[in-house]
């Protein structure tokens, strides 16, 4: 994932890593911990990322979220400030798909406390509403 620079390969190892994670739960964290919060900040700010990489990484860090509201590596990636920016820049993105995750990201950030609600009001998103 962080060593290839075709797009299209690197949306094929997504996709992969994607289903690997849903058949075994428990990877999630190693791929968070290998992978890097840093990496997926990067590859959602590369301008050169396809929608779908930037959604499937969005699935990744959403289905975190769901399946594991209170662990220490979704309260990590909830305080993300660099990664929470990251996100809401995709808000420009002209994928409907991109958009409703991004969405659903604020929804869990919002959900897990007021300290993260007051760091949105700051944000892009306000300022595109």
């Amino acid at each position: 994932f962080n060593a290839t620079k075709n797009e299209a390969f690197r949306s094929s190892i997504c996709c992969t890593i994607h289903h690997i994670l849903n058949l075994n739960p428990t990877l999630r964290e190693m791929f968070f911990e290998r992978v890097g919060l840093p990496s997926i900040i990067d590859a959602l700010n590369n301008p050169d990322t396809s929608s779908k990489t930037q959604q499937i990484l969005l699935w990744i860090l959403l289905v975190q979220f769901d399946k594991s509201p209170k662990s220490k590596l979704t309260k990590t990636i909830a305080e993300d400030e660099a990664l929470l920016m990251a996100v809401l820049s995709l808000l420009e993105v002209s994928s409907s798909v991109v958009k409703g995750r991004v969405f659903l990201y604020i929804y869990f950030v919002l959900e897990g406390g007021l300290k993260r609600s007051l760091t949105l009001l700051d944000s892009k998103l306000f300022q595109l509403i």
